[in-house]
């Protein structure tokens, strides 16, 4: 198992990020987005995961019009959706939030992650 020991930074949104140091003073990075988690520690990918829950795309969109989004943006989020779906080899997610809750429910296991660590709220 992983030992992080200390959590330097956490929080955002699309992408979630946190960056530590384990017990051994090896760097961490945890990204979350696009509905993919992956860890690193020095830089090797140590943990993959994948949200396996498939968005609604219609839904996504309707959102974004209501949170304000450009229709010239809304159109361009369209197409990614598109061009996601005839590569993705599975389930596609715009999901890019997650806390450190979230994150310990996931990664239980295999990476022991400080407690009393809170996600900073996204800018």
């Amino acid at each position: 198992m992983i030992v992080v020991a200390k959590v330097t930074s956490a929080g955002g949104a699309c992408p979630f990020q946190v960056e530590g140091v384990t017990d051994k003073g090896e760097s961490v990075y945890a990204r979350y987005r696009w509905g993919n988690l992956r860890v690193e520690v020095n830089g090797e990918v140590i943990f993959r995961w994948r949200k396996k829950e498939d968005q609604d795309d219609e839904a996504r969109i309707a959102e974004m019009k209501n949170a304000g989004m450009s229709e010239e943006n809304i159109e361009k989020m369209e197409t990614t959706f598109k061009t996601m779906r005839e590569f993705s080899q599975g389930p596609i997610s715009f999901d890019g939030y997650m806390d450190m809750e979230q994150l310990r429910a996931i990664t239980e296991g295999i990476i022991q992650w400080p407690e009393g660590i809170e996600s900073e709220e996204p800018q």
